[in-house]
This record gives structure tokens, sequence and C-alpha cells, in this order.
């Protein structure tokens, strides 16, 4: 029944971006009441010689992760709504051309920018992260890889959100390109 409400692509990933957002906000509610549980269960049974877990096994490696996973998805949704940080001074000026002017520009860098950090975080993932640790049960090169997945979404949403018309909508779409060129040299480094 879900399905039926979810008619185009973008409102597949609209969801899926929720949802992710959704399950990382409640562990990073639930896992530190759980842990406070069991390390209370743990002290209790500790005097009557029975051991238990001090606690939940990679809970501050999960949290740091979900910290990771929660910023960059609540960066894609607010990307989605265009209220991403931008620069301040926009908010002051009065003029429409002005106004309209500085969002170009903020929207062509912005697309520039993330389609870098694109390149950038999947080497990251590729030099940083190997060999892959374990957090938990899951290797942090899973959690890792929605810094790539996130900041593409990104960058096509700033390229789609760029106020431009007619021929000029290409000009974002030429700003993503030139950052997948700016980043070759960091990607066969």
């Amino acid at each position: 029944m879900v399905i039926n409400l979810l008619k185009k692509p973008y409102e597949i990933l609209d969801f899926i971006e929720k949802g992710i957002g959704y399950f990382a906000l409640i562990l990073l509610a639930v896992i530190p009441f759980l842990e406070s549980i069991v390390r209370l269960a743990a002290s209790i049974f500790s005097k009557a010689n029975i051991m238990l877990p001090a606690g939940i096994p990679s809970s501050a490696g999960i949290i740091v992760h979900l910290l990771l996973v929660l910023g960059l998805v609540s960066a894609m949704i607010t990307t989605k709504s265009g209220d991403h940080l931008s620069i301040g001074l926009i908010n002051y000026i009065k003029n429409e051309k002005l106004l309209n002017l500085f969002s170009v520009v903020s929207g062509l860098l912005s697309a520039f920018i993330t389609t870098m950090l694109i390149f950038c975080s999947a080497v990251f993932i590729k030099i940083g992260l190997s060999p892959a640790r374990m957090i938990g049960f899951i290797p942090d090169q899973v959690f890792a890889l929605t810094m790539p997945a996130a900041y593409l979404v990104m960058a096509v949403r700033f390229a789609r959100l760029t106020p431009l018309k007619c021929k000029l909508r290409i000009l974002p779409y030429i700003a993503i390109l030139l950052g997948i060129v700016c980043s070759l040299p960091v990607v066969f480094k």
C-alpha cells in the first residue's frame, strides 16, 4: 500500500532517505538507553557473582557512525527543500535580480563542490578505511558509503534547484562536469 503512494522515482528516494534518517535518529536514542540498562544490570548481577557484559559491544562506534549517516541524510533532505546552509548575506538582499544572481552562483558553486566531495569521499573510503573494521557486525565501509551517495544526491539537487531558465539550465550540469574533471587527480593518485 505504501508503494502505491510512491508514484515517481524521487518520491521513492524521499521515502528511503526519510526512513533512514528516522531509523538512525531512533537508534541514536535507543542505543544509549539500552546501554545504561545493560550496565545497570551488569553492576547488579556482578554483586551476585554473575558476569554480564559491561555494555553493548561497539555501541560507541555505532553511535559515531549513525551520527555520520544522520548528518548526511539531513543534509540531503535540507538540500531538497532549499534550507541548506548558504551565504547568509542572501537573507538581507531585497533586490530581486541581485538575489537571483547570488542564488545562481551559490547553486553552481554548491553543485561543483559537492561533486568534488563525491570523489574525495570515495577515495577516502578506499584508502582510509582499508582494511575494513567491524562496527558491531557491520563493516565501517558500509556506513561510509553514505558519504558519496549523499553528495551525489546533493549535487544533482543543487543543479536542479539552481534558478536558471532555457539554455542556461545546462550551466549547473557543466558545474558538475567541471567538478568531475577537477576530481580526477584525486581519483588517479
